[in-house]
């Protein structure tokens, strides 16, 4: 496993505790994979598990990393960062799927949000395509472009992702793709409020409590 070497501020930002229904969560903290290691990765951080990592397609480079960076919210940034030195000159298109999971009791995954990257703005570039099971349509975005917040259809435990590079043209430079990954806290039970007194019991009591007073205080026999 090699450090985090991500483009995403979050690895920039000094680590920020963010406490949620007794989980504290780091926000800061960052694991990171290489694509030579994808079979055996898995990446648990805060709330959430990322594993079962496959990837076919274009020729990927030792520096090639996927990884998570835990931010303030608590956020959860996915990205697949390419190395210059495979930025470029790489054609051809390419997939890698995973699955995230929360793993902490009660968590759910809430929203995604999707954002690319590129090193030179002059040429032609990948769209991006990702799928995930419990959104409705896959989240396209292409080079400088990102796709807004998108909220699960109904709040899971867990998602199948699958990211698909499709090169857009001869000459491509390769983007840095991230995902960003919003969860809901474990609802707390409501808390049981008594109901009012009912009138029938109310009003039997009353009565009662006028009889006693009535009989302690009669003539007291000699």
């Amino acid at each position: 496993m090699r450090p985090p070497s991500f483009r995403h501020p979050a690895f920039a930002a000094g680590f920020v505790a963010t406490t949620l229904l007794g989980a504290t969560f780091h926000a800061g903290s960052a694991q990171a994979c290489t694509f030579g290691t994808l079979g055996s990765c898995s990446i648990s951080i805060g709330a959430l598990k990322f594993d079962n990592f496959k990837y076919s397609g274009f020729p990927t480079q030792d520096a090639d990393t996927v990884g998570v960076s835990l931010m303030p919210g608590p956020k959860y940034s996915f990205q697949a960062s390419f190395s210059p030195g495979t930025q470029g000159f790489i054609q051809g298109n390419g997939t890698l799927t995973f699955d995230v999971t929360a793993v902490s009791p009660g968590y759910t995954l809430a929203s995604v949000s999707a954002d690319s990257s590129t090193s030179d703005s002059n040429i032609p570039y990948y769209t991006v395509t990702n799928t995930l099971s419990g959104i409705a349509a896959p989240l396209v975005s292409t080079a400088g472009s990102s796709v807004s917040s998108v909220a699960f259809t109904t709040p899971p435990p867990s998602t199948s992702v699958s990211i698909a590079w499709v090169q857009g043209g001869v000459d491509n430079a390769l983007m840095n793709t991230s995902l960003d990954f919003v969860t809901n806290p474990p609802q707390l039970p409501p808390t049981p409020v008594p109901g009012p007194l009912p009138l029938f019991g109310a009003a039997t009591a009353f009565g009662f409590s006028r009889r006693l007073r009535r009989r302690l205080a009669g003539p007291q026999a000699s």
